[in-house]
């Protein structure tokens, strides 16, 4: 492997590294908002903004971990040709 091609891994891998850890952060959210829903009045604007919330979380903590599959594949793609 060239040093350049080594360079890109290496940011390729710094970048999955920071996605994992948004993706850690949103999950730890999503945690967060859940004990919020379960500790207010049920049906309270509070329990729905928390229920809310922790909906969006989780989704784009779904989507961070479906961005780092794709782009794990098309770096071990790229890598094979």
């Amino acid at each position: 492997m060239t040093a350049v091609a080594r360079s890109a891994h290496q940011v390729a891998s710094d970048a999955f590294e920071h996605l994992r850890g948004c993706q850690e952060i949103l999950q730890q959210l999503e945690a967060l908002l859940i004990a919020l829903k379960e500790s207010s009045p049920e049906h309270s604007n509070q329990s729905r903004l928390a229920s809310l919330g922790a909906f969006v979380a989780m989704d784009h903590a779904n989507s961070v971990d479906c961005f780092i599959e794709d782009y794990e594949h098309l770096l071990v793609e790229g890598g094979a040709q």
